[in-house]
């Protein structure tokens, strides 16, 4: 498979057994692994969902070849208007370890804004708040701010899940702060 066999896999619907077996025949070839990265940029809807439903296939074991890409993924999903392509990228990234160098205030503030946003999608505030929570692990200043913005999300408004990450990610603060 080349790059242009790729991109024609992408442009297809795929299923998650497709996915897989994309996933499981580029897992040990980078060049393969850069294009699939490239075409999360791909202005075609399809061709950058499928690549991001297949990076998030990647285990923390399996993705250190592309966190050298992690600002550029901030900025990615810091600037999508498509729902659906941005939670794949924030579950990419929460498959990471955050290096020090992308321990970012914008990204930060973006993921407090997003886990705020009523009409934001569950996953996407869920994934939020778990980055958000990564990021002020090292950033002591943080950690209050995100403990406050916790505390002002009404429980009897969220789901079950959203509220059980809440007082978990809560808990662990206090016992942090």
């Amino acid at each position: 498979m080349n790059k242009g066999d790729l991109k024609k896999y992408l442009e297809e619907k795929l299923h998650k057994n497709e996915i897989e077996a994309i996933y499981h025949y580029i897992l040990k070839q980078d060049k393969l692994k850069k294009s699939l990265y490239l075409f999360l940029s791909d202005t075609d809807k399809r061709i950058n969902t499928n690549a991001a439903w297949i990076l998030c296939q990647f285990d923390s074991s399996n993705n250190s070849w592309f966190i050298k890409n992690q600002g550029d993924l901030m900025e990615m999903v810091m600037h999508t208007p498509d729902t659906t392509l941005r939670r794949l990228i924030l579950t990419i990234l929460s498959k990471q370890t955050i290096k020090e160098e992308n321990y970012r205030i914008d990204f930060f503030d973006f993921c407090i804004k997003r886990m705020m946003k009523s009409k934001e999608t569950t996953g996407i505030k869920s994934l939020s708040i778990k980055l958000a929570y990564k990021l002020c692990k090292n950033l002591p200043e943080l950690k209050n701010e995100l403990k406050m913005n916790l505390e002002i999300m009404e429980p009897d408004l969220l789901t079950p899940g959203m509220k059980a990450i809440r007082n978990q990610i809560i808990k662990e603060l206090e016992a942090t702060i």
